[in-house]
């Protein structure tokens, strides 16, 4: 009996895993603009919407993740995300990112941005504002002049 239970324990075992499946060329920026946004410790997405791979990234800088069916029945202690993309043409693709109630989107083309970040806030709290400034308007760095030098008598 014990042998019949290993036999069904190695058939198991040999399975393949799933392949992982590789992220759009834009989805490693656009996890990073979010996680400016919204700390990924602190921050479950309720994943309705994405390209394959986009998930996994989250999860790999420290999302909490819902998604499939589960997303669709998300409690209100997560944010519901909805990933777009948009042919523009000439290779280029619009990635929209609804989170919540606020919106950020950007032009790819090779997975290369080829536009700045574009915003709708609404319903933004002070916070959320202030880090899309910095977004927005990265503090210049300023270069401080050396510290005198004392000077040393000798006696």
């Amino acid at each position: 009996m014990s042998a019949a239970i290993l036999a069904g324990c190695a058939g198991e075992t040999s399975m393949t895993p799933q392949a992982a499946v590789s992220p759009p060329g834009w989805g490693q920026n656009v996890v990073a603009a979010l996680a400016m946004l919204y700390p990924p410790a602190q921050t479950k997405l309720n994943v309705v919407k994405a390209p394959p791979g986009v998930s996994d990234l989250l999860r790999l800088v420290g999302y909490g993740v819902i998604e499939g069916k589960a997303a669709r029945n998300a409690s209100t202690d997560s944010l519901r995300l909805v990933l777009q993309t948009r042919d523009l043409g000439d290779g280029q693709v619009a990635v929209i990112a609804h989170v919540g109630r606020q919106t950020l989107s950007r032009a790819y083309q090779n997975g290369q941005a080829v536009s700045g970040w574009s915003f709708d806030l609404t319903g933004a709290n002070e916070s959320m504002k202030a880090r899309v400034a910095l977004i927005q308007n990265p503090p210049r760095r300023v270069l401080l002049p050396p510290p005198p030098q004392s000077e040393v008598t000798q006696r």
